[in-house]
């Protein structure tokens, strides 16, 4: 985990997927940057964060919080090419 003055940011967690869902779920979420379908399921993402590899490429999750815990945004970071 990442520690800032007033966020941090740490690794996804399976308790994350149903606010997850929500917002991938929403088209203006993510906007031009939206790389995944536009409709996912809870197992579907939960199986992607899990193997963390969509259409060949290997990320790792994360999502920025407030100190207060309230979870504000989720990047990515690709760690590998697509095959």
């Amino acid at each position: 985990m990442l520690e800032g003055k007033r966020a941090h940011l740490r690794v996804t967690e399976k308790e994350d997927v149903p606010l997850l869902v929500q917002w991938f779920n929403d088209v203006e979420f993510a906007e031009d940057y939206q790389h995944f379908p536009v409709q996912i399921s809870k197992s579907e993402l939960e199986k992607q964060i899990t193997e963390q590899e969509f259409q060949g490429q290997e990320w790792v999750d994360f999502v920025i919080e407030k100190k207060d815990g309230a979870r504000i945004e989720w990047i990515v970071h690709y760690v590998g090419a697509p095959t």
